[in-house]
């Protein structure tokens, strides 16, 4: 069944003294867009969260925020050894001392001295585990919005599925209406050419029955609604279907727009004009349901 790509779910996790919440919020997009809210140190974790989600959704805007508390890895960290740089500055004193030299030294060509800095970062099995806490919220967050936008969906497809019964049923009433169209025409046409004939001529039924056949072949319309009930079984099937359909269904309602639009153009009829009207004012609010639709 059809999925909407409205929804939000939450999801957390906790152990070692460490706990990772998760929340996902999602809506309508014509691709999947993520993007991501991550604290310190869990930014570093930004591909593998995009990973996850694209492996789970494929259309709709996604807003993902994670955040961890308690005793986490320490993040990545520049460290100065001071008293290595004490010795340097003694060292580089005493040598211009003794080799009477000007004593011109400053911070700057001390901080250029690279044995002085060292990069603190936190040991793999520690960021092991935390990746392990965030990929259980973010999992628990995904089920609930999986769980939302199918329940979301249902409800769309209920939707959906009513108005494609209205639009089946009128279009079966056009296909009825269509011969009735044809007949009227012959028997206004027999009608106003009696009105002008003069008293005593008879009527060329040959050249009725001509002006009757070009008439019928201008206003028929039944490959259009052949191929509207085709595109009416399509979309049913479609939505039945839990993969990326949105765009599917979307298209198909464009083609039943156009045939609709063909059909109330060749008719010539007031009955069947109505219900043209009827049937794109019903496609109009299904087009807008399924955008929303994954």
């Amino acid at each position: 069944m059809i999925r909407s790509m409205t929804g939000f779910g939450q999801g957390t996790a906790e152990a070692n003294g460490i706990s990772v919440s998760a929340e996902i919020s999602s809506v309508n997009h014509r691709y999947l867009d993520i993007g991501m809210r991550l604290n310190a140190p869990l930014n570093v974790f930004e591909n593998d969260v995009r990973k996850l989600l694209q492996g789970r959704f494929e259309r709709g805007r996604l807003n993902v925020f994670v955040a961890a508390a308690g005793n986490l890895p320490e993040v990545s960290q520049v460290d100065f050894n001071k008293q290595l740089a004490q010795q340097y500055v003694d060292a580089v004193r005493d040598f211009a001392l003794q080799a009477d030299l000007n004593d011109d030294l400053s911070a700057t060509a001390i901080l250029r001295v690279g044995p002085l800095w060292s990069q603190k970062s936190p040991r793999p099995e520690e960021m092991t585990s935390l990746w392990n806490l965030t990929e259980k919220a973010l999992v628990g967050a995904a089920n609930q919005l999986s769980e939302m936008r199918r329940k979301e969906g249902a409800n769309i497809w209920a939707d959906l599925s009513e108005k494609i019964q209205q639009i089946q049923t009128v279009s079966k009433d056009i296909s009825a209406r269509s011969p009735m169209v044809v007949e009227e025409y012959r028997q206004k046409l027999r009608e106003r050419i009696a009105s002008v004939l003069p008293a005593g001529s008879e009527l060329d039924e040959q050249r009725l029955l001509a002006e009757v056949a070009v008439y019928a072949d201008r206003s028929d319309i039944s490959e259009e609604l052949v191929r509207m009930r085709s595109h009416i079984e399509q979309f049913t099937m479609l939505a039945r279907q839990e993969s990326n359909v949105g765009r599917r269904l979307d298209f198909l309602l464009q083609e039943m727009f156009r045939e609709m639009t063909t059909i109330g153009s060749k008719a010539r009829d007031v009955q069947v004009a109505h219900a043209v009207v009827e049937v794109k004012g019903l496609l109009e609010k299904m087009r807008e349901q399924v955008q929303n639709v994954e």
